[in-house]
């Protein structure tokens, strides 16, 4: 941004030329040219605004792909361990009912060798 200082009294009759402050070599100069007579650089500062909001929208997209990562692997992680989990409750399911069903066998056993001494027959 050009800062343009109080005109400079001119010549009389002539109307008086503004100054202004280069932004880039800070030289006052009367002039009404657009660029600095004494560093050749325009009086007007470029805005960077552009360049600041691709930068805010590149951190944006990166802050939430990094979550989004992280919580996709998080989310592995939870599901291979709830799944060794279930394996785990599977299997000892499995061992409880083959032991129940060895104790319900011998259980049998037993009162077959039991009917023939008390006189029953078996059927």
């Amino acid at each position: 941004m050009a800062t343009d200082l109080p005109p400079a009294p001119g010549p009389s009759g002539a109307p008086p030329q503004p100054q202004r402050l280069c932004p880039h070599c800070s030289t006052v100069s009367q002039t009404t040219a657009r660029d600095c007579p004494f560093c050749r650089r325009s009086f007007h500062r470029r805005s960077n605004t552009a360049a600041i909001v691709v930068a805010i929208a590149l951190g944006a997209v990166a802050t939430v792909g990094s979550v989004t990562a992280l919580l996709a692997a998080t989310a592995d992680e939870v599901d291979r361990e709830i799944n060794s989990e279930i394996s785990t409750i599977q299997q000892d399911i499995e061992d409880e009912v083959a032991r129940a069903q060895r104790q319900i066998e011998a259980e049998v056993r037993r009162l077959r060798e039991q009917l023939p001494a008390s006189g029953l027959s078996a059927p």
